[in-house]
């Protein structure tokens, strides 16, 4: 007789005992099909707290579908400890779904595949033919780990796996960024620059509800079909008593902490507007002395050449720049080479600060430029439309600014 450690003795014991359990109340769903979730293991370097809700949003998601009886299950990790089932051969792993009571079994794997993302990879195993009959693989982040985030991804993944429901997706265009979006009274996420896109959403009619202090709510219905993705367009006003009027005839301006009255701007962005400009024209002014410093340059090179001496290409004697035989340099000329050397070398350097203050200025003023005017107050996005992208750039010898316009 085979011997086994006492912690493995343990396990076969509370595997049969669950296996004549689910035997026992197999007769209250003749028409369903029994199916064990085994928990979920955590490997390459995943918590093991994502691990436990997937596998608990998976027996959740079981429980409440049609055609299926939930089995009691027991740890992907225990069950190949117990069977030797190390490589998750579809045999021995239907031995271990027929300990259960589970005609089907579904398990897998999570890991970490990045800073903020993971890998999970599922399988479905058919016991009684003993073969992986569907398989599912997908990466999600770390703002999906959680058990209300995990509703949808799981629909997504138990669909795949089984071939059983339907589902879509749903893209929320805002103009708010940082609004909080609840998607049938359920979390889904914050507005950004960008469309908040909320994947394997169950085919039907949803609710959006799109919040954040300083706002109305704004609630709006949305139609999911099956593969296909439903744009909804959030358009939010502020809260009353939030708004000031500069004369009652004119338009009503949130005006903010610290606006300047009758401008509709905040003092904040007046201000770096005006140093956008300012340093601006400090690397403008920097890049022309730069320029100004490298002519000061050539004309010291240009006042040096009628004095070089180079060896003559017939190796007698020196000649000039022009390869003519020239006489040897005296002391008077020798001592003006030096000094029109040494202000030639001054003339040099100069040009690289001026160049390197210029291009640093011009970067500067690129990062005030997008504060002062591309980055709204309030927290309000973008509007839709052409957005005007410029990109601060610097060299060596140089500095310029690259600009492009977004459709």
């Amino acid at each position: 007789m085979r011997s086994y450690p006492r912690f493995y003795l343990a396990s076969l014991f509370s595997l049969a005992v669950g296996g004549l359990v689910s035997g026992s109340t197999r007769a209250m769903a003749a028409g369903d099909t029994p199916l064990g979730i085994l928990g979920i293991e955590a490997s390459d370097g995943a918590p093991e707290s994502v691990a436990a809700a997937i596998t608990e949003a998976l027996r959740q998601r079981v429980s409440a579908s049609k055609g299926f009886r939930l089995v009691p299950g027991r740890d992907l990790v225990e069950v190949k400890l117990v069977f030797s089932c190390t490589d998750e051969a579809p045999s021995c792993m239907a031995q271990a779904a027929k300990s259960l009571g589970a005609t089907k079994l579904i398990f897998g794997s999570v890991k970490k595949s990045g800073p903020d993302n993971y890998l999970v990879t599922l399988k479905l195993l058919d016991a009684t033919r003993g073969l992986v009959e569907g398989w599912a693989g997908e990466p999600f982040g770390r703002s999906q780990a959680t058990g209300a985030a995990l509703r949808g991804p799981v629909q997504k993944w138990f669909a795949d796996l089984t071939g059983q429901g339907a589902v879509g997706n749903i893209r929320v265009r805002g103009d708010v960024v940082g609004a909080s979006v609840s998607l049938d009274g359920i979390p889904a996420g914050l507005m950004g620059n960008e469309d908040l896109a909320l994947s394997a959403v169950p085919a039907g009619k949803h609710e959006i509800l799109v919040t954040k202090p300083g706002y109305e709510p704004v609630r709006k219905d949305v139609v999911v079909s099956n593969g296909q993705t439903a744009q909804v367009s959030i358009e939010m006003g502020a809260a009353a008593g939030t708004a000031v009027s500069t004369t009652t005839a004119a338009r009503p301006v949130d005006l903010g902490q610290g606006a300047v009255p009758g401008s509709g701007e905040p003092a904040k962005n007046q201000g770096i507007r005006a140093a956008t400009w300012g340093v601006l024209g400090g690397g403008a002014l920097g890049l022309v002395l730069g320029i100004k410093f490298g002519l000061d340059v050539q004309k010291t090179n240009d006042a040096l050449d009628p004095y070089r001496r180079y060896n003559c290409s017939d190796g007698k004697g020196l000649c000039d720049s022009q390869q003519q035989p020239a006489r040897p340099l005296n002391a008077a000329q020798i001592a003006y080479v030096n000094d029109e050397k040494s202000q030639g070398q001054k003339f040099q350097n100069y040009q690289y600060v001026a160049y390197g203050v210029g291009a640093a200025l011009l970067v500067t003023s690129g990062v005030l430029f997008y504060m002062g005017y591309m980055q709204e107050d309030g927290g309000r996005a973008h509007a839709t439309g052409p957005r005007l992208r410029i990109l601060p750039l610097a060299f060596a010898d140089g500095g310029g600014v690259l600009a492009g316009l977004r459709f």
